[in-house]
């Protein structure tokens, strides 16, 4: 592993865990359905000038409505429930049910397929 590979994995480990901890502190103050309306509405903010940049705009309007589907259950429904978790789990705690998910996700794979 290059040393940069290193250093990217090491911040990326640091955004995420940051983002329990900004949960934990966040969810009394606002509310769970709020902070994950700005966490949403902010990752789409950053992320939609992207998409128009490499010309996907018109895939995006073309397939709203699936992408939509998937990005409520997928993204805003996990984060609305570990945010109201936070309410009353520390964050190292939420952090480690996080770590959790493949593990889960195996299991209901096996259950279902």
């Amino acid at each position: 592993m290059r040393p940069r590979d290193a250093a990217e994995l090491l911040l990326l480990a640091a955004l995420w865990g940051a983002s329990f901890l900004f949960m934990r502190i966040g969810a009394p103050e606002f509310g769970p359905a709020a902070l994950v309306f700005v966490r949403v509405a902010g990752a789409s903010a950053l992320l939609l000038p992207l998409l128009a940049w490499h010309g996907e705009g018109p895939a995006l309007r073309a397939h709203w409505r699936p992408l939509m589907v998937v990005g409520v259950f997928n993204s805003a429904l996990p984060f609305l429930l570990f945010t109201v978790a936070a309410l009353v789990l520390n964050a190292g705690l939420s952090g480690i049910f996080n770590a959790t998910a493949p593990l889960w996700g195996a299991v209901v794979a096996w259950l279902w397929l």
